[in-house]
């Protein structure tokens, strides 16, 4: 559980992300439904990637941020709990560079060609090595959110669920999946319009209609080409 004291920032700034189910593409129609209602404290009880959280703290509100991974903690200490802290030319420096340390190679022998390649397996457990050797909490928080969001952007599609460094290695452009007219149900036109609405009537039909949400929910984040055949 994470607290921001009452800090109105002078500017709007939303840190972007991929984090799949982040509300940063929301977030504005959500503020415009809460901000005439009387409130001075927030809670964003799964608070996820932050960004709710993080344009009721610049609106002058206090926020209690709470998340049940550890990760998220951090995101939460960086954008909600933090006022002040930020990372320097210095501190960027520090966290690059590899310094005269006793290097772990856990990433390097765990994860090897799951999701990142050797070299930037290598690399992690270097810059996760000097995060962990700087003095300030916040700053740490801060300099783990930039690594979350660039491991982030450096999966294909966000992908995190299983081995698939093949396919960004692949370069994958197009991904066309074989769906099935029985997404629209008891439609009684023929040949059915695509701009149907799908009304699944059996456990195969969902399927098939949730294999086409897919695309089309990676399509729209991530600008992957996708064809699904009806």
């Amino acid at each position: 559980m994470i607290r921001s004291n009452y800090y109105p920032m002078l500017k709007r700034e939303i840190p972007s992300t991929r984090y799949v189910g982040s509300k940063q593409k929301i977030v504005d129609w959500i503020w415009e439904n809460l901000r005439d209602l009387k409130f001075e404290s927030l809670l964003d009880l799964f608070g996820g990637s932050g960004v709710v959280g993080y344009v009721a703290k610049i609106n002058g509100k206090e926020v209690i941020y709470n998340d049940y991974l550890k990760f998220n903690h951090q995101i939460g200490k960086a954008i909600i709990e933090n006022n002040n802290e930020i990372l320097t030319e210095d501190d960027l420096k520090f966290i690059l560079s590899e310094h005269n340390f006793d290097y772990p190679s856990f990433i390097q022998d765990t994860f090897s060609e799951v999701y990142f390649t050797d070299e930037e397996n290598k690399w992690l457990d270097i810059v996760i090595t000097n995060i962990s050797k700087l003095n300030n909490e916040y700053k740490k928080a801060l300099a783990y959110y930039c690594l979350f969001q660039s491991c982030i952007r450096k999966r294909p599609y966000n992908l995190f669920h299983r081995k698939n460094l093949y396919v960004r290695l692949a370069k994958v452009k197009r991904v066309v999946f074989s769906c099935s007219s029985s997404i629209f149900g008891g439609s009684e036109i023929y040949p059915t319009p695509e701009t149907t609405r799908p009304a699944p009537m059996s456990p195969y039909a969902l399927h098939k209609s949730t294999g086409a949400e897919y695309c089309r929910l990676y399509s729209e984040l991530h600008g992957l080409e996708t064809v699904s055949l009806i």
